[in-house]
């Protein structure tokens, strides 16, 4: 019996903000998302928030973007 993954909007907040990190730029590259659909969906909780690591930068831990995408893909794989 396969354990159907939660819902959850905030399934990121247990993984540890390691290294590398990822500025803006790179997480819009790597999703192929626009920003205004990137900060839409931070802003509703669906999505990894930026950390503040400057003045004037932001960034995210790679492995939060990771658990996103293994996230999505296993909604995807147990709605087949």
């Amino acid at each position: 019996m396969s354990k159907k993954p939660h819902k959850s909007k905030d399934y990121w907040v247990e993984i540890p903000p390691v290294a590398p990190l990822l500025r803006p730029n790179e997480v819009l590259e790597l999703t192929g998302l626009s920003r205004t659909t990137l900060y839409s969906l931070i802003a509703a909780g669906n999505f990894p928030p930026f950390m503040i690591i400057g003045q004037r930068a932001s960034a995210m831990p790679k492995v939060w973007l990771d658990a996103y995408v293994q996230h999505q893909a296993a909604l995807i794989n147990n709605d087949k």
